[in-house]
């Protein structure tokens, strides 16, 4: 073979091992349609409960649960009961934080407001004569920021407050789908 064919195919080879190459590099580049990309989970340390007496609204009491270091690791630095009045109707609205760095507090009520698509608030109660119902919704489904508790007779038991992030379509205004943001379940006591 002629030195002259030789330097040709040599080239040939070449370019064709580049378009290879920069093929190879960008079927391997992360989608940015993967679900799993974008929207991940939430880091919520902190998750308040704000209470507006719906007979008196200069009336407003919250109750909290703060665990800086996020699930798991060490045990919750505040973590309240919730007291209320018995046959009492109660405005409650939710606020969420991610206090892991003190230094870089991040309000997650207003992401997960913007993201309500995807995001759904199930309140579960049991032993306690509470029915808590979801005031606010993303147009085709319950959200959850915001609820009316009323509270019945006198006794004990839990509400258990659980964040659901369904993404793609997921929300289908119940609890099932989705990966768990927080899940806390408070002792509630009715007077």
């Amino acid at each position: 073979m002629s030195e002259m064919k030789i330097m040709k195919t040599s080239f040939v080879y070449t370019i064709i091992s580049l378009l290879l190459l920069v093929t190879v590099f960008t079927t391997c580049d992360k989608n940015p349609d993967d679900p799993g990309e974008e929207n991940s989970a939430e880091v919520i340390t902190t998750l308040r409960l704000r209470f507006t007496d719906s007979s008196n609204t200069s009336v407003t009491t919250t109750f909290s649960f703060e665990d800086p270091d996020g699930d798991g690791g060490n045990a919750p630095v505040v973590f309240d009961d919730i007291t209320l009045d018995s046959n009492s109707a109660y405005d409650v609205t939710l606020e969420l934080l991610d206090e892991s760095d003190p230094g870089n507090v991040v309000d997650l009520t207003s992401e997960i407001n913007a993201e309500r698509t995807e995001h759904i608030f199930c309140y579960t109660v049991d032993g306690a004569d509470v029915v808590v119902e979801l005031s606010d919704s993303d147009g085709s489904f319950p959200v959850g920021l915001t609820s009316t508790w009323r509270t019945g007779a006198s006794g004990s038991g839990t509400v258990r407050v659980v964040l659901k992030h369904q993404p793609d379509g997921l929300k289908d205004g119940t609890c099932s789908p989705g990966e768990t943001d927080i899940d806390v379940t408070f002792d509630t006591v009715i007077q």
